[in-house]
């Protein structure tokens, strides 16, 4: 068993991958530090303009950035009163945005302000990023301007808004000025759009918290009299100096470190202090440093693993193996009153794990980085220790489609707790959880929630949110975990990344108590519950079924009518990664779909998957970022669709229908006269006469295509591929074996994959006290692609393959097991045919009447000639309605125990009370 603190290091190792298959959120920056830059930028230009305001009441920190043409630019700043937070944002585009995050520097879970330049005038929305893509537009919008303009090119804002609102769903709320908060800047790559739009490499970020002066005073190294009084300390823990990989978007370098001797004694310390900058900047100036922490180990690994030296890199796996959750972060302010406990007591740190990762989307080469950090601590124990209280459920069996799964804290538990506060949360589920809350309910009333998550994403969302939340004696928690499971079979809890959890940890202090947990027996029809110390100091509780749902007829929460400060933009369209969400679809005609670009050129991207086996997959609206930010209309593509580095366009349902009196002419394709392959999109017509004509408005076209054609077609031709095995040697390795796992992984042909060579390569990482050299093998081959959209596909599902662990699986069924990790996958999309080398040419004529059931069809036949093939095309197109599916059931589910596979179940309710507790234990004394 593995307690969720075990399980959390997922919130720092999946995110390259996370976001690198989302192309709506590549941010790239510094976390947890500034790195001594007065700007809080590491951009060594100056921004192309003047700034428009008053920036001296500000912070010092900011963010700003200038594109590589030094033309345009964007900057950032804020600032906290007594009741307010103010932002400042200048930009040469026609929009600025700056997002909040109380977790990790990602758009997903961002509070969102922008200001919008609309025909000289200045106006403020607020926004919620959900996801990644174009974040929803706030129902209750808080901002107000305080002074705006535009002059010479430049369109500025001065605005603000309260520390909380009423909308606290949709809000960041600014309890704290303490803590670390996440600020991230960027402003429009089309220079003339002012309505949010891809920014492409136009953003920023950093994490700092709005008090400057308590960070500050923590950078001091001067040493005051009460601190000699006292006796403090500081340890300096320093990186091995790594040079960032240019062969791959993003990558993890873990070092282990030894505590110095005089932090390991036998008693307890406190560590009351933390700092982390850079020794070697290069990286860092280049924005590539994403983030980095400690990890606590309770033991020696250089000790028991031949392969770990002290300040040697070693495999980020054996983090996750031999240590536990994050110690420190570099953004980490610790109170007066409060102590992080260090030392070589049972169970005390005397070792960590420090972990680097780093973003390199453009795969800048040559850049090193080497961090630092120094630890202040102190014999002399303070009052606190932070407490982690950790709320969950071991029981989980998850129906496919939309559910919410409840785990409770009786009132029970929190008679044993006393009063105390809950300063933070922090929530943690796998891939299919989308939301969750904390509910608390006092004397048979519901209070407001004390954190209602509207958007959960695996490993983004995962940080302390704070909440200053008092919990009285006798009060009940509910914390409600909300999943989308998209299999066609139940998610059981696990510790896998395809099982699920449902957990919550509640930092706060004064108590002893860390575990509850909560589960139903179906055979004895009784709730029980563990609520006990590390040490099993209290007993478990059972209540009959009976009892306690008669304690959930509380009188529930009703969320406060809110009033906008000012007006939202009645948001029209958004850009969202795989499908639209309720209350939007994706346009069904390709006049709806130019309309939310009407100033951008859209390509005719119907031939796009027509030599694919299979379905259809492609998206009908969508843009492609690795592509140049394609624009493309695909008339027979899908509503929902797995594709990578796409975004959906999605038109409001409440956005008026575009319709015209006659079908509107696309811009007309390109003429040639040769066959030669030209790069998509628009696809390439071959001697064409007349531009196609998009579909009728509010309907959806369904077009069967009979081809008549000489015996040639599209020959598949390979691309060069490669992927990287960590820690593994060619001896080791079977071509055989590797190809008929990649094809499974890539669900092609085993004859699709050749050429398979394999180089040894020594992984060199220098350090100041070590060197150690670790035989990475880089496997190259090529895949047989008939096209180009074939070989998008395919890189994707290999990219997803690898960052899910399913490669890994596949390669290990094969019989391919002597590696550590993998890294680098890879397929040259570049390479492959464009799918307009294909000379059928295909002609799409469609007219329709207003009524939306009238079915027209209307058949084509055109002869085109080229120097090689004659083709004869009839296409017939068939127009009908087709009403939207209706939204999945949403059901609610009470875990039961009924032997499910994960877990072992006792006897008897007394039995299973005894055992729960003692699981409970023995995975807290685990962590």
């Amino acid at each position: 068993m593995l307690l969720w603190l075990h399980i959390l290091h997922i919130y720092s190792s999946c995110c390259v991958l996370v976001l690198a298959s989302h192309p709506g959120d590549t941010v790239t920056g510094s976390f947890g530090s500034t790195g001594g830059s007065a700007s809080g930028s590491s951009s060594s230009s100056q921004l192309p303009f003047t700034l428009p305001f008053d920036r001296t009441s500000f912070n010092r920190v900011h963010l700003s950035q200038v594109a590589a043409a030094d033309t345009a630019g964007g900057v950032a700043f804020w600032k906290l009163d007594a009741g307010d937070v103010y932002v400042a944002m200048a930009t040469t585009s026609n929009f600025v945005a700056l997002g909040m995050n109380p977790s990790t520097p990602s758009m997903a879970g961002s509070d969102i302000v922008a200001c919008h330049n609309k025909n000289d005038q200045i106006v403020v929305r607020d926004y919620m990023a959900t996801d990644y893509g174009t974040p929803k537009e706030d129902q209750i919008n808080d901002w107000t301007v305080v002074e705006s303009g535009t002059q010479q090119g430049v369109v500025w804002c001065v605005v603000k808004r309260p520390r909380t609102t009423c909308d606290a769903s949709e809000d960041m709320q600014i309890k704290s000025d303490t803590t670390s908060v996440s600020f991230i800047m960027a402003y429009g790559l089309n220079a003339q759009n002012s309505e949010l739009h891809y920014h492409g490499n136009n953003r920023k970020f950093t994490s700092y918290v709005f008090n400057e002066a308590v960070y500050e005073a923590t950078l001091s190294e001067q040493t005051s009299s009460q601190q000699q009084e006292e006796s403090i300390y500081t340890a300096t823990i320093t990186s091995p100096v790594s040079t960032v990989s240019s062969s791959t978007t993003g990558e993890e370098v873990c070092s282990f470190h030894r505590l110095p001797e005089s932090m390991r004694t036998t008693n307890k310390q406190h560590v009351i202090g933390v700092v982390q900058d850079h020794v070697i900047t290069a990286a860092w100036e280049k924005d590539l440093t994403h983030h980095t922490i400690l990890y606590a180990c309770k033991q020696d690994l250089d000790t028991t693993i031949p392969s770990v030296t002290d300040g040697g890199i070693l495999d980020c796996a054996l983090t996750w193996q031999y240590c536990s959750g994050d110690w420190l972060s570099g953004g980490t302010i610790i109170n007066d009153n409060e102590g992080i406990p260090v030392g070589n007591y049972e169970g005390g740190t005397i070792s960590v794990i420090l972990l680097r990762h780093f973003y390199n989307p453009n795969l800048l080469s040559g850049l090193q980085d080497q961090n630092r950090w120094r630890i202040k601590y102190t014999p002399q124990l303070r009052p606190f220790e932070p407490t982690e209280i950790n709320l969950q459920t071991l029981q989980l069996n998850i129906p496919p489609g939309r559910s919410t799964v409840q785990v409770y804290m009786p009132s029970e538990c929190s008679q044993r707790t006393g009063d105390l506060m809950i300063e933070q949360v922090r929530f943690h589920m796998h891939d299919y959880g989308v939301s969750g809350r904390l509910r608390q309910i006092r004397d048979g009333k519901e209070l407001a929630p004390i954190y209602d998550m509207v958007a959960y994403k695996r490993g983004v969302t995962e940080a302390f949110l704070v909440v200053n939340r008092e919990l009285k004696a006798g009060d009940m928690l509910i914390f409600e975990c909300d999943y989308e499971n998209t299999l066609s079979q139940n998610i059981i809890w696990g510790e896998r990344r395809e099982d699920e959890m449902c957990v919550i940890a509640l930092k706060t202090k004064g108590t002893d108590i860390i575990i509850m947990q909560s589960e139903f027996d179906s055979r004895d029809e009784k709730y029980h519950f563990a609520c006990t110390t590390a040490g099993n100091k209290y007993p478990g509780l059972s209540l009959t079924k009976s009892e306690f749902e008669a304690r959930l007829a509380f009188e529930q929460y009703v969320p406060p009518v809110c009033d906008s400060a000012s007006a939202n933009g009645l948001q029209r369209f958004r850009a969202l990664p795989n499908a639209c969400p309720k209350g939007y679809h994706q346009p069904t005609t390709a006049e709806e779909c130019q309309s939310v670009h009407p100033d951008k050129e859209m390509g005719d991207c119907l031939s796009w998957g027509r030599e694919s086996p299979g379905p259809v997959t492609a998206p009908r609206c969508f843009t492609r970022t690795d592509m140049d930010d394609v624009f493309c209309w695909k008339e027979d593509g899908v509503d929902e669709s797995p594709w990578g580095k796409t975004l959906v366009y999605c038109v409001s349902d409440s956005s008026p229908t575009v319709t015209t009196t006659e079908a509107p002419t696309p811009p007309p394709p390109t003429t040639t006269a040769t066959t030669e392959a030209p790069t998509p999109p628009p696809p390439t017509t071959t001697a064409t006469t007349e531009a196609p004509t998009p579909p009728p408005p509010t309907t959806t076209a369904t077009t069967t295509t009979t081809t008549t054609e000489a015996p040639s077609s599209v020959p598949k031709l390979p691309i060069r591929a490669s992927v990287t095995l960590t820690g593994m040697t060619k001896d080791a390795f079977d071509a055989s074996k590797f190809i008929a796992a990649t094809a499974k992984t890539m669900q092609i042909k085993t004859q699709d994959i050749t050429d398979v060579k394999v180089v040894e390569v020594e992984a060199t990482t220098t350090s100041t006290r070590r060197s150690l050299l670790m035989t990475n093998l880089e496997v190259s081959f090529k895949v047989a692609v008939q096209n180009m959209e074939q070989a998008m596909e395919i890189n994707d599902r290999f990219g997803d393959a690898v960052e899910k662990g399913l490669f890994e699986t596949n390669l290990k069924e094969a019989g391919i097991t002597s590696f550590t990790s993998i890294s680098a996958p890879n397929l040259n999309v570049s390479e492959a045919q464009d799918d307009t080398s294909n000379p059928t040419t295909e002609m799409i004529t469609t007219t329709n009447t207003a009524a939306p059931t009238t079915t027209t069809t209307t058949t084509t036949t055109t002869t085109t000639t080229t120097t090689t093939t004659t083709t004869t095309t009839t296409t017939t197109t068939t127009t009908t309605t087709t009403p939207p599916p209706p939204p999945p059931p949403r059901t609610t589910t009470i875990s039961a125990i009924k032997g499910t596979a994960n877990s072992q179940v006792p006897e008897s309710g007394a039995q299973f009370v005894s055992a729960l507790v003692a699981m409970a234990v023995a995975a807290a004394i685990a962590a």
